[in-house]
């Protein structure tokens, strides 16, 4: 394993590909079925905004483009935040 740890390993890429430098975050998006193929499984953190947004679909469907179980996906839904100023 990585420097010899143990236990899974995560990719999550609101923090493994790049927010600002658009190359970066470009050469990120070219890699990510990489770790979608890699895969076992899928934790969705979902909002009422998750399939309104491509990326996220994107990911959804190549994970299950790619996986042979639905189970491996795990959905933790989390309570709309709305914020007034």
């Amino acid at each position: 394993r990585l420097l010899g740890r143990k236990g899974p390993l995560v990719f999550l890429d609101k923090t493994c590909i790049d927010q600002v430098n658009q190359d970066l975050k470009r050469k990120g998006i070219e890699k990510l079925s990489a770790f979608v193929i890699a895969s076992r499984t899928m934790v969705v953190v979902y909002c009422a905004d998750y399939l309104k947004r491509l990326w996220t679909v994107y990911e959804l469907a190549s994970f299950l483009a790619h996986n042979e179980s639905l189970y491996a996906v795990r959905l933790v839904p989390i309570p709309q935040v709305k914020a007034f100023f």
